[in-house]
């Protein structure tokens, strides 16, 4: 079952943070926001990120969030894997998935859960920070997605 994301009010506390934030699907289970980040760490040119994320498993697990634009050979983010490492598909391309730290973490998502006291908005406010946060400050530690001097 998608979040449940129905109210005028719950929309409002989205778009108020997260104003490209836009329902795709007819099935609710997926949405599009532009968020801006940085190119790579240690550069912290300004990048806009066109972001998909699946909402398809929520809230049992956490959202999956991948990059539409820029394309796979324009990222350097040490975040975002290459196309070729995600599983899934979107108009017959590969995109590129971003690492929010879920699987490195796996009870984040457990307190991100908790904080919304069962509310999903503020379930999908959190996890779209948390993507936020992710784009503006790129792991220093731990294995990389992609290595910055593949390019």
């Amino acid at each position: 079952m998608p979040l449940n994301i129905q109210t005028e009010k719950q929309v409002r506390m989205l778009h108020r943070n997260h104003p490209t934030l836009r329902r795709r699907g007819q099935d609710g289970n997926a949405f599009r926001v532009t968020v801006r980040g940085v190119r790579a760490l240690g550069d912290p040119t300004p990048v806009e990120y066109d972001v998909f994320i699946d909402t398809s498993n929520a809230p049992a697990y956490p959202p999956r969030a991948f990059v539409l634009s820029p394309t796979d050979d324009e990222i350097f983010h040490r975040n975002v894997f290459n196309a070729q490492s995600s599983e899934d598909r979107a108009n017959g391309r590969s995109m590129c998935e971003i690492c929010l730290g879920f699987t490195e973490d796996p009870d984040q998502w457990a307190r991100i859960k908790r904080v919304a006291s069962g509310h999903q908005a503020v379930m999908l406010l959190e996890f779209l920070d948390q993507l936020a946060f992710v784009l503006k400050n790129p792991a220093a530690e731990g294995a990389p997605a992609r290595s910055e001097q593949e390019r």
